[in-house]
């Protein structure tokens, strides 16, 4: 390495004729006349403000952080229909494993989406509930792909292993496997 990497650098003489001209730094073009104050009594921007707050406030409370998407929206008889056809569906699970078939899954999709419109406080809420936690520990659970349509355009490889373990599960424990204890809850929830 040469020595002028080390040599502290010098200041330069101002009287230096190398140096290159910078012109000046141009006041602002704008008078402080000319510049609007923020009048907070002016009525349009009182409107603007309210305007603005109501549509914040309106889609905060409209996200799925506050509710589920459909919450209510369906009759206690689609419900329970759609609690029967997921129970035949799941009970289809037992003995055959349905990994490879898109449209099991699709109609299992779409069959969920039925029931998470179901009305508050009715009897398949602790179905619902076990089917977002399943499987313990897992990134996304169950219901996670059938909420997001897991099927004929969508299916990722986690929800075929969550088909294929509840497949599985019944297959050596019986009556004490999870798909057991899912079906359980659908026979309550349909009465």
């Amino acid at each position: 390495m040469s020595d002028e990497f080390f040599t502290p650098i010098r200041p330069t003489d101002p009287s230096d004729e190398s140096r290159i001209p910078v012109p000046p730094i141009e006041p602002d073009k704008q008078s402080k006349s000319d510049a609007r104050a923020f009048d907070e009594r002016d009525p349009k921007r009182q409107d603007l403000v309210y305007g603005s707050l109501i549509l914040f406030f309106k889609k905060m409370f409209s996200t799925s952080l506050f509710s589920r998407p459909g919450k209510g929206s369906k009759s206690t008889m689609e419900v329970v229909i759609a609690a029967q056809e997921f129970k035949k569906l799941l009970t289809k699970l037992k003995t055959s494993d349905e990994t490879d078939n898109q449209h099991y899954a699709q109609h299992l999709s779409e069959l969920w989406h039925i029931l998470l419109g179901a009305p508050p406080k009715t009897p398949i809420e602790p179905f619902i509930q076990l089917v977002n936690t399943y499987p313990a520990g897992e990134m996304h659970s169950f219901g996670f792909y059938l909420s997001n349509y897991a099927g004929d355009d969508w299916l990722p490889f986690p929800f075929l292993e969550i088909l294929k373990k509840l497949h599985q599960g019944y297959v050596l424990r019986k009556g004490h496997s999870e798909l057991s204890h899912m079906l359980t809850l659908l026979s309550n929830a349909c009465g």
